[in-house]
């Protein structure tokens, strides 16, 4: 940050590292300054998301979760952070829409997507799903990474 603090990248990073150290008040702040650094960059409202929904907010995680899916394109992983998003703020049905959407366009033998469909099994209180799709996960090979700049959470 010292080198270039106006760097979309640096401001991010250090966002996503004050989330994933359970600094929730510090990761809204630096998510929210790289979103006036550039206020079309998509994993900055899905990590902010990620942020408001630790703390408990989840008319706020719900519109940066809409707002980041809808600047990532639509893709899967958006997706998914939709879903969660759903399960965690007592919308179930919603979460098993999007579920079931992603289950569709996302079937064998491409199970890229099985871990994340066992997160939301999880966070829906499904343990036997979860388990399976954790299964399929293993024998597909398939993990995740933790969110990057390239693709995205």
């Amino acid at each position: 940050m010292d080198i270039d603090p106006l760097s979309v990248l640096f401001n991010f990073q250090l966002g996503a590292a004050y989330s994933w150290c359970g600094q929730h008040d510090e990761a809204i702040a630096q998510l929210q300054k790289t979103i006036e650094l550039n206020p079309l960059f998509a994993p900055a409202y899905q990590t902010l998301a990620f942020a408001y929904l630790r703390k408990g907010m989840f008319q706020e995680a719900t519109e940066l979760a809409e707002k980041g899916f809808a600047l990532s394109g639509g893709d899967h992983r958006s997706k998914a952070l939709l879903a969660g998003v759903g399960a965690l703020s007592g919308k179930q049905d919603e979460a098993r829409a999007v579920l079931r959407e992603l289950k569709q366009q996302s079937g064998p033998p491409n199970f890229l997507h099985a871990y994340r469909f066992a997160g939301i099994h999880a966070l829906l209180g499904e343990m036997d799903d979860a388990f399976e799709w954790l299964e399929r996960a293993w024998q597909g090979r398939s993990g995740d990474r933790l969110p990057s700049v390239r693709s995205g959470i």
